[in-house]
């Protein structure tokens, strides 16, 4: 009696969409604080009188940027009762020379004497921010507002540490007014964009990106806020083209190309993919990215496409480790088998697995050459082996059924279809190839 069991594991492989962002870094504005003297505002702290004498002397050495100089003046001549003003003009000195603690004490001194104004909350949110502060800056920036204060550096900084600290949308309307008044400010067009695109406002961000791009055509970065609120707005096809754009100006960040590559995959451009690929040494490196490319490849007949692949990462191989390097050797066996080449095939087996014994997708195709060849012992050993690995061992009892039902060991393979079922209890289909054996069994029995 012939029968043919249904013996076969499907691995089903997919590409993942483009959901990652693209990798665009916010730079940190320049924190540094320019010396700022006291306005004529009818609200700015004056001098005492008995101060002006003092003040014409360190003038001079604040002119020529001689803060050492000055600090040094403003010791040996300060007053028993210093008024804010001078208070002001000493912790802007002590700012200079980043003495930031003793610089705020002052500025506090300064308001304790005159009460809130605009400089002395402004220069207070400069020194939190210098030292990365970002409660503290916050609420100094949020004062100085209230106050009256009205610069882009208000209003930028604000945007910064809310998308920074809090949420994209509730930087928007900072980042804008900064925008607004200093339109030229790279920082302020870089943080609204970021902005823009990470609250969700796909097409504010494009028109201001195109706004942009008008004048800076070449600007790397910009394509590259384009590709995010692209991918972010799940249009991958503009998100590809506008990362193919900055790919072309010189885009080389790692992440940036891996998300080239995975967009042409999903265009199914694959060739273009691989291409990307190959010439970026970064990707070629790290085999967390290429294994599981190759996988795909090998397991989707891109069989020219993963040669070119395999040949790209020979120089690398070096540098892989031992769990790396069976998995290579594995697609390589692939690839062999797929160009008929047995030998070479088993080879390349043979080495995957003196990298790694546990590699079991290489010890079931081992397995399946050493059945195809009527070496059914050793395929069964190799299988044993498999079995005992959690993710292959469904593939093995069935594989190790099939060599018992090669063998006529029927029995054997009714338990290992058996033990899948334990397993598995919804492979229902494996019930009538058990009926099979188990009529296989009478026979035998009564013989």
């Amino acid at each position: 009696m012939c029968i043919a069991l249904g013996f076969g594991l499907t691995i089903a492989l997919h590409t993942s969409t483009a959901q990652a962002e693209v990798k665009i870094t916010l730079p940190t504005p320049n924190w540094e604080m320019s010396f700022k003297p006291l306005s004529n505002g009818s609200n700015t702290p004056k001098l005492n009188s008995e101060e002006f004498a003092l003040i014409d002397k360190v003038r001079p050495l604040l002119d020529k940027k001689q803060y050492q100089k000055a600090n040094a003046e403003l010791a040996k001549l300060w007053p028993e009762q210093a008024s804010a003003a001078l208070f002001y003009v000493r912790a802007q000195v002590l700012t200079q020379l980043k003495q930031y603690q003793k610089a705020e004490q002052d500025y506090l001194s300064s308001i304790k004497l005159h009460g809130d104004y605009v400089l002395a909350s402004q220069s207070l949110a400069g020194l939190a921010l210098s030292q990365n502060q970002a409660k503290k800056a916050r609420k100094y920036l949020a004062e100085t507002i209230a106050l009256g204060g009205a610069s882009s550096d208000l209003f930028g900084q604000l945007g910064y540490l809310n998308l920074r600290e809090h949420s994209a949308f509730s930087s928007v309307a900072a980042y804008q007014r900064a925008y607004a008044l200093a339109p030229e400010n790279k920082h302020w067009q870089k943080g609204l964009l970021m902005a823009l695109s990470q609250s969700g406002s796909h097409l504010q961000a494009n028109a201001l990106i195109d706004e942009l791009l008008k004048d800076e055509p070449n600007n790397v970065e910009l394509w590259l806020h384009k590709a995010n609120a692209a991918v972010t707005a799940k249009q991958s096809q503009r998100a590809l083209t506008a990362m193919e754009m900055a790919y072309r100006l010189g885009e080389k960040q790692k992440q940036n190309i891996q998300l080239l590559a995975q967009l042409n995959v999903q265009a199914g451009n694959i060739a273009r993919a691989v291409n990307i690929v190959k010439t970026s040494p970064s990707l070629l490196q790290d085999y967390s990215y290429i294994g599981p490319m190759l996988d795909w490849l090998a397991s989707q007949g891109h069989w020219n496409d993963l040669t070119t692949l395999i040949t790209s990462t020979k120089s690398q191989s070096i540098h892989f480790d031992s769990q790396a390097l069976s998995h290579w050797n594995h697609q390589r066996a692939r690839l062999a088998a797929n160009k008929g080449q047995s030998k070479r095939q088993v080879q390349l087996l043979q080495q995957s697995l003196k990298h790694n014994p546990a590699n079991g997708s290489a010890i079931l195709d081992l397995a399946d050459i050493r059945i195809a060849q009527g070496q059914l012992n050793r395929a069964d050993i190799l299988l044993s082996r498999a079995a005992a690995m959690k993710e292959n061992r469904e593939a093995a009892w069935m594989k190790r059924a099939q060599v018992a039902y090669l063998q006529k060991r029927y029995k054997s393979a009714q338990e290992f279809l058996q033990n899948i079922l334990k397993l598995d209890p919804s492979r229902r289909d494996l019930i009538n190839n058990m009926d099979i054996l188990q009529r296989l069994i009478r026979q035998k029995n009564t013989r």
